[in-house]
């Protein structure tokens, strides 16, 4: 069973080209690709396919996630997953987790360019309940480049 929780409000965002860097320089992103711009639409839909995949654990569906060259790192639990294939093998090293049922609530906190921070909540009957803090950085194709979860069990 999955859950979802919204805020009402309007998620706040920044446009990256009106920022300065501290030398009052126009913001300019630290690499040379141009930063991407993740709207609250894209964020939901994107963490609504997260939950999606880590229910049926297919590998078509965690891999349409992630860049080939994403990033997944996870704490406390020092998950340092390099590379689509990486992450989905790590994936689906985890389907265990999901035996006895579980259900996943999220909300939106910030978006701010192309990372957006989401909080979760996750209750595994055979592990417990989980509280998550997740950031999500986004290429211009909706997909993530690097995904990292703080992960509590409270």
């Amino acid at each position: 069973m999955l859950t979802r929780s919204h805020r009402s409000s309007p998620v706040p965002s920044t446009d990256a080209s009106s920022a300065s860097a501290p030398t009052g320089e126009p913001y300019a992103p630290s690499t040379e690709k141009e930063a991407a711009m993740v709207t609250e639409d894209q964020v939901r839909t994107w963490v609504e396919r997260y939950v999606q995949a880590w229910t049926t654990n297919s590998k078509k569906d965690i891999a349409a996630l992630f860049t080939p060259r994403a990033e997944y790192h996870e704490w406390p639990y020092e998950t340092d997953w390099i590379g689509r294939d990486a992450i989905v093998e790590g994936w689906q090293g985890r389907a265990a987790w999901q035996e006895g049922g579980w259900d996943f609530e999220w909300s939106i906190l910030t978006i701010n360019g192309d990372t957006a921070a989401i909080e979760g909540t996750g209750r595994y009957k055979e592990l417990g309940t989980f509280a998550n803090l997740w950031t999500v950085t986004f290429d211009k194709s909706g997909k993530c480049t690097v995904f990292r979860m703080w992960n509590n069990e409270i």
